[in-house]
């Protein structure tokens, strides 16, 4: 679709910031690592050092929240896609967008570009999601 990445939008560190679709600048807003135990962890953290993780809202948008064990923010990654654990939908850019700052939401399994990720690593190894 395009080579914009998953972003926290303003580099933001606190619960419930948004997240964007933006061009790579190779910030810590920019670095996602995916635990063992299915989250998806964002690079920047809490001024109290706790990690955010990314989390599913109830309008099924995307924001980060402090990690709680909940559906809401565990994933599946699989050749589909990124499933939510929360609802079985799938991460998309809402309506194909491929500007910056595009929004992120949960969407049924369309297999369109707008829920086709790449990972690719940096240094050190944490993987970031690439929009098609």
């Amino acid at each position: 679709m395009n080579q914009l990445v998953l972003d926290v939008r303003l580099a933001n560190n606190n619960v419930g910031a948004i997240i964007q679709m933006y061009s790579s600048n190779n910030t810590d807003a920019q670095k996602w690592c995916w635990t063992t135990d299915g989250y998806f962890q964002s690079g920047l953290r809490m001024s109290d050092g706790r990690d955010l993780v990314l989390e599913v809202t109830p309008s099924n948008t995307l924001q980060l929240n402090i990690k709680n064990n909940t559906n809401a923010q565990k994933w599946l990654l699989g050749s589909d896609g990124l499933m939510s654990q929360s609802n079985g939908q799938f991460l998309d850019i809402k309506n194909a967008d491929s500007s910056q700052g595009a929004t992120l939401w949960l969407y049924v399994k369309n297999g369109t570009n707008a829920q086709a990720w790449n990972f690719r690593s940096t240094s050190p190894p944490t993987p970031t999601p690439v929009g098609m």
